[in-house]
């Protein structure tokens, strides 16, 4: 049976190892931990074993551990950088489906997940409290790429008027990492969601905000958020508050640029906090 297995390296990323296996006809990923990676296996294979209960499109979890998964592959391949699908309101709609499934798995506590009594629960008690702690990163903020001493003045200014404001009583599970290269597709087809390796407990528009923010850069990201956007208010009959999403926005920023070890991604990252204090700007004026 040995005999029969074999591994093609996908992807090596800044947190994990990705291999493809193939095993007769059957088509597995395995994913293995990078030292230091702050990503939780364990909670990824909870969270898609819940999906995939309330009738989400994702991975069947074979095994898990803190440094291993071990899944099935879903069909055809990642939907980033596929304009001829940007514009598609069927595949969006099925994509904010999912992503309404997810949102509907409430969980107590906030933030980075640990285990408890046999289920999963948020390491923090409350969501200001969370969101607090995450303010100290603007100390460490500097003017990178794009991003200017002015930018992070009006991105500083913008969250802490904010702050009061973004309550939250309940936790959701979010999918941490909400962008183009976790959906995929076969053809035109929406095929499911992957890497749920950052999940955590917190505020569905939390995936929006980072769906926007990820995109932002590109000549294609406004049109596709608006187009993500509308399907998933039309999938869960919520409305999006603007100043919301854009008090997210500066979340990710500022977790990705306080996080990420790689020169060439902060630059990226950078680039991509100034087009957000750009909308914050347009959004005041």
């Amino acid at each position: 049976m040995t005999d029969a297995v074999r591994a093609v390296p996908i992807a090596t990323g800044l947190e994990s190892e990705v291999y493809g296996l193939a095993l007769n006809d059957l088509r597995l990923v395995l994913k293995k931990r990078r030292p230091r990676s702050k990503q939780q296996y364990d909670f990824e294979a909870f969270a898609y074993e819940r999906l995939a209960a309330a009738g989400a499109l994702v991975p069947q979890v074979l095994y898990a551990d803190s440094d291993t998964l071990l899944m099935t592959r879903l069909a055809g391949q990642e939907m980033d950088d596929r304009p001829e699908l940007f514009g598609d309101p069927t595949l969006f709609a099925a994509i904010a489906a999912d992503l309404a499934r997810c949102h509907q798995i409430e969980l107590p506590g906030f933030g980075r997940a640990t285990q408890s009594n046999g289920t999963f629960v948020g390491t923090g008690r409350g969501w200001q409290q969370y969101l607090a702690d995450c303010s100290k990163t603007f100390a460490g903020l500097q003017p990178l790429g794009r991003l200017s001493a002015v930018d992070i003045r009006a991105l500083h200014d913008f969250w802490e008027a904010a702050l009061p404001g973004i309550s939250l009583k309940q936790g959701s599970l979010v999918h941490g990492d909400f962008a183009m290269s976790a959906i995929f597709v076969e053809g035109s087809t929406y095929a499911g969601l992957i890497d749920f390796g950052d999940a955590l407990i917190g505020d569905p528009v939390m995936d929006l905000a980072y769906f926007r923010f990820k995109e932002i850069t590109k000549p294609y990201g406004p049109a596709t958020y608006d187009l993500l956007c509308r399907a998933y208010q039309h999938a869960t009959g919520r409305s999006i508050a603007e100043q919301r999403v854009l008090f997210y926005m500066i979340y990710w920023g500022l977790e990705r640029l306080a996080h990420c070890p790689d020169a060439a991604l902060h630059t990226k990252f950078g680039d991509k906090f100034h087009e957000v204090a750009e909308l914050i700007r347009g959004a005041i004026q």
